[in-house]
């Protein structure tokens, strides 16, 4: 039903849209080839890793503590913050780490536990190659040492008390009753604005933890194929379909900045700027971002070769520098998140873990609804002490009988026809 693209691609392409896709190291063209031909042109999905922990820094300062580095340094923290209320919040009253729910494995994600999960080479969610067999992150033996240190956190009030109730994670932070969360480079832009908003005293700063203190993580990466773009078989012009994914993404990024209907379309102002939705970036996008906007700010790079969403952060960045202590909550996050959140992300030294199956196998669509909810529900109860660290085992055994094990075996055999 769908055409071969595989020689329009390489004809009717731009040498940039190429570039973007080779800088996934082959994995997104690969997610949408089968038996040789390239059946679709993908929409990447960026880095958007290593995510870190926002820790209140005034509260630091007040309490003479030193800028985290390890996870060591991060438990220390968490529990001064706890014991001696820096904030003011009032007895027993004061957040250590605010956590979600489903605690792990939602990659980028705001409230996660993935940074302390991978110092134990831990990976919840993820399809991996261990030792050249198949297995699912959260049945490991790194994920169960991993909840013990959280529920030993949750343990000693470390972790929020109510976060298997806790409705909004955000209230508890622009409150100014939270000390810390993990969360991705964009953190300042949200949750953090409105914190910003409702007290300009709070001064949340980014922070990478590794288990060593050397600043160098590990992480899974996501699926690098958003979207699935293809051409209906027997088209007449299926080099149409990559030289609009070329205009898009190259033309009208590198050349005819001011384009109207794309300047519209990015602005909001209507939905007719795209026809295609099709989006393409380099993987390290987020870094070469930080890098654009750090020449521009230091005079190296003039301000009129800057994407139309750079310049936006441009102006917010140098509003904040100009008066850092006058600098409203736009101007603040613009500047966190692109010069200090993104100057981590293009900065850290980051050993990719890459999951080795995004798909859906038949047992998944019956059973996969009701496993991810045990898992869930396992986790969340190890973590706040209602199970024994145990417990674990009894989950994988159950996850394995109800259907895991079968999905397991499914996932191996779809990576190896693939």
């Amino acid at each position: 039903m769908i055409a071969d693209l595989t020689e329009v691609y390489e004809s009717s392409t731009s040498d940039i849209v190429k570039e973007k896709y080779a800088s996934y190291g082959g994995r997104v063209l690969e997610a949408a080839t089968f038996d040789g031909k390239l059946m679709a042109m993908p929409s990447t999905s960026n880095a958007n890793i290593p995510t870190m922990l926002w820790v209140r820094k005034d509260w630091l300062d007040k309490l003479g503590l030193s800028e985290p580095k390890t996870v060591g340094d991060m438990e220390k923290i968490l529990t001064e913050f706890v014991q001696k209320d820096p904030g003011g919040n009032g007895k027993g009253k004061t957040v250590g780490l605010v956590l979600a729910k489903s605690i792990g494995g939602l990659y980028g994600s705001l409230f996660q536990a993935d940074n302390i999960f991978a110092t134990y080479q831990s990976f919840p969610r993820q399809w991996l190659d261990k030792d050249g067999e198949v297995v699912y992150g959260s049945t490991t033996e790194e994920t169960k040492q991993s909840l013990g240190l959280l529920a030993d956190w949750y343990k000693k009030g470390l972790i929020d008390r109510q976060m298997a109730v806790r409705d909004s994670i955000e209230s508890v932070i622009i409150s100014g009753e939270a000390g810390a969360f993990f969360g991705p480079w964009w953190s300042a832009d949200y949750p953090l604005n409105d914190a910003k908003r409702q007290n300009n005293d709070a001064d949340w700063r980014p922070y990478i933890i590794s288990k060593d203190g050397s600043g160098e993580v590990t992480a899974y990466t996501q699926n690098p194929a958003a979207e699935f773009y293809v051409v209906r078989k027997g088209f007449e012009h299926p080099e149409l379909l990559p030289k609009l994914t070329s205009a898009l993404n190259d033309k009208l990024v590198n050349e005819d900045l001011n384009y109207e209907p794309v300047v519209e379309f990015i602005k909001g102002g209507f939905d007719g700027g795209r026809p295609l939705g099709i989006m393409v970036n380099y993987n390290d996008a987020t870094a070469q971002m930080y890098k654009d906007l750090k020449a521009t700010v230091d005079g190296e790079k003039e301000y009129e070769t800057l994407t139309l969403d750079d310049r936006t952060s441009y102006d917010k960045i140098v509003g904040y520098m100009k008066d850092p202590e006058k600098a409203d909550a736009n101007q603040w996050s613009g500047y966190m998140s692109r010069m200090v959140g993104a100057k981590l992300m293009a900065e850290t030294k980051v050993n990719d873990v890459h999951p080795v199956f995004f798909g859906q196998t038949k047992s998944m669509k019956l059973k996969w609804t009701n496993l991810v909810k045990l898992e869930d529900e396992a986790f969340l109860k190890i973590v706040m002490g209602e199970e024994p660290l145990s417990y674990f085992d009894t989950f994988v055994d159950t996850w394995n009988r109800t259907g895991g094990s079968d999905i397991t075996n499914e996932v191996t055999q779809a990576i190896m026809n693939k």
